[in-house]
């Protein structure tokens, strides 16, 4: 699925092959003794590497070549700044080894300082100036770059004093290019936030983590764009793409929940036009050359939501979404608090003939160190984080009413083991009563403008404004969905 309203030219992203020469005489490395059981130079093989990118456009370098034994010791590494330069290894003659190829600028990623196969590699986080917004240290965070990385292996087992080996390499990363037309004059700032790419990739190709890149458009001549970016893999069986708005001071969001990862090596589009105070928008995925082509097609208005399948088709019977009207069909109805689907079910209420239920779910995570809306710098800082939660792949998670706040407090007082259980059994972070000085923790809500609290007692009942200075409120997120039977 995909973001663009310039569709990008990929030809070539993917199908590049051309061969990039890589010439003579270059420093040998010494073979690593401990695992290589002593062997002396006739042991040893000097092997050449040729590499070849993803795309004959692009700039390899730096290049970074790894081997590595079988145990997953480093055994040689080399280096390879520019072109004019040859790759070449001794490596154990006779002994299968692990050359794994990296083409990545070392002043966007974090490449290992002493790596096994298992090192992971990371996105740095940009280098802003002193006075970046808040909302732009956000983005800073959001694990996307303009640069995306290359990898290539292969094992060899070399049986002569010389060998040469060939690897290709490939895109690690999907990439993404959005724009949306038509917003009024009086938007001031307008992004896209990715739900769930990975954190990380280590060297055998695995990746890990989960995260949400929060992509921001820039204004170019009336068409907010991101221009190309790139990103992990998403991890899970769905993507959910959530667009912020901010038009004269008043933030509106649309999410689009793709049932489908976005995939390594693929480009993907999202255009958008909005017009008459509703969104238009279409989007297409270009692939690459061993994927078949899907074309995706849908419209949504400002604070809804819209699911599509892998084909281009509407969801199936679990939406999910920044949609209050979520609706589920299940094959029984739950008694909170308990543990549903992997979420926190604080609260239901049949109707229907008890065929049908509202139901209010907690977020597993709980969010410390967190400024009110009355904040002067940070007034943004709690509703960026429910803008940007997703949790098994549900979005649309919002601060909690005053009338959800007092349903979670009364809730955890009445139910006090039980509530302990659910958040036990949902690896959730716990419910602050007090902190390390045993201080009253108190929960934002109402837009972060009130608090609340957790903990017992007729002082602590109420629901009481926000301070502007404090910076220590936690925050807990909700969603209201709706379960059906079957």
């Amino acid at each position: 699925m995909t973001f663009n309203k310039h569709c990008a030219t990929w030809a070539g992203w993917i199908l590049g092959m051309l061969l990039l020469g890589l010439c003579q005489a270059c420093s040998q490395l010494e073979l690593d003794t401990a695992d290589g059981g002593g062997q002396s130079n006739e042991g040893k093989c000097q092997v050449r590497v040729m590499a070849r990118g993803a795309d004959s456009q692009a700039d390899l370098y730096p290049l970074q070549v790894y081997a590595f034994s079988p145990s997953s010791k480093l055994i040689a590494q080399q280096l390879m700044t520019g072109e004019g330069q040859n790759i070449s290894l001794q490596l154990p003659k006779d002994a299968e080894s692990t050359l794994v190829v990296v083409s990545a600028n070392t002043d966007i990623y974090n490449l290992p300082s002493a790596p096994t196969l298992q090192s992971a590699i990371t996105l740095k986080a940009p280098v802003l100036p002193a006075d970046a917004t808040d909302k732009a240290r956000l983005s800073a965070k959001g694990y996307a770059t303009s640069q995306p990385l290359q990898m290539g292996s292969a094992v060899v087992k070399p049986a002569t004093s010389q060998a040469t080996v060939s690897i290709q390499l490939n895109y690690k990363m999907a990439s993404a290019s959005i724009s949306l037309a038509g917003l009024p004059a009086s938007c001031t700032d307008a992004s896209v936030s990715i739900a769930s790419p990975a954190q990380s990739i280590d060297l055998s190709g695995e990746l890990s983590g989960s995260a949400t890149s929060c992509i921001p458009l820039r204004n170019d001549n009336g068409v907010w764009t991101s221009g190309e970016v790139y990103l992990f893999p998403t991890q899970g069986e769905q993507t959910t793409f959530t667009i912020a708005i901010n038009n004269a001071g008043s933030e509106s969001f649309s999410a689009v929940n793709y049932l489908a990862p976005l995939r390594a090596g693929t480009p993907y589009t999202l255009n958008g036009n909005y017009t008459d105070n509703a969104w238009s928008l279409s989007g297409s995925v270009t692939p690459s050359e061993w994927d078949d082509p899907v074309n995706l097609a849908f419209d949504f208005s400002p604070d809804s939501s819209v699911t599509l399948g892998e084909g281009g088709g509407s969801g199936g019977d679990n939406p999910s979404g920044g949609d209050s009207d979520d609706l589920y069909e299940v094959d029984y109805l739950p008694v909170a608090p308990c543990v549903w689907n992997g979420f926190l079910v604080i609260d239901v209420g049949t109707e229907d003939n008890d065929q049908t239920c509202d139901a209010l779910l907690m977020s597993i995570a709980d969010f410390g160190s967190v400024a009110s809306a009355l904040h002067a710098s940070r007034g943004d800082e709690a509703a960026d984080i429910a803008l940007g939660y997703t949790e098994n792949g549900l979005t649309g998670w919002l601060i909690p009413t005053k009338e959800d706040a007092l349903s979670l407090r009364t809730k955890y007082l009445d139910y006090y083991e039980d509530m302990e259980d659910m958040l036990a059994e949902g690896q959730a972070d716990p419910l602050w009563l007090t902190d390390e000085k045993n201080n009253n923790v108190r929960y934002l809500c109402e837009d972060a403008t009130k608090t609340y609290s957790f903990k017992e007692g007729s002082s602590y009942n109420g629901v009481k404004d926000a301070g502007a200075t404090v910076t220590t409120y936690h925050l807990r997120l909700v969603k209201h969905i709706r379960l059906r039977l079957r």
